[in-house]
């Protein structure tokens, strides 16, 4: 059972004892590599503010799933989610995009991600993109390479 604040009695053999940490953790987002719209690798500088759930169903959630993990594990798990939503919706932009409108890129990501994380008992407090760049040295080769770099067919040999 969950006690928030508050007393109880405990057994020693039959109860144990854990808290959860309800300050703000800040997970910072470097997505090294993410691909825009049109396969442009772009590195992304950003940060957010995670927290643990304090409000029903989410902070259930949080005890079955975060309960006996330091706060450095909730932090990492965080980060990968924060990543993997950060990738889905670059995927869905162009850079120019992203770069230009920063605030509806923050929209975007943070609408993505609040479901998965109220899954794992968390909450997302605020989103802040620092930059949003392509990444050196791929820009000037990707047109070189067509787009994704398929190989072109070359001339038929008949005999």
């Amino acid at each position: 059972r969950t006690i928030r604040g508050g007393r109880v009695i405990r057994m020693p053999l039959l109860n144990r004892i854990d808290r959860l940490d309800l300050t703000v953790m800040n997970v910072e987002l470097a997505g090294d590599g993410a691909l825009a719209r049109g396969f442009v690798p772009c590195v992304v500088q950003g940060i957010a503010q995670v927290r643990i759930a304090d409000q029903e169903p989410e902070v259930d959630n949080a005890v079955r799933r975060l309960m006996g993990l330091r706060r450095e594990e909730i932090a990492e798990l965080a980060r990968e989610l924060l990543h993997g939503a950060l990738r889905r919706v670059l995927a869905a932009v162009t850079h120019e995009d992203a770069a230009v409108d920063r605030e509806r890129f923050e929209a975007q990501l943070s609408h993505e991600v609040e479901s998965q994380l109220s899954r794992q008992g968390l909450v997302l407090s605020g989103i802040k993109i620092q930059s949003i760049e392509v990444r050196p040295g791929r820009a000037e080769a990707l047109p070189r390479l067509g787009g994704l770099g398929a190989p072109k067919p070359g001339p038929r040999h008949t005999t």
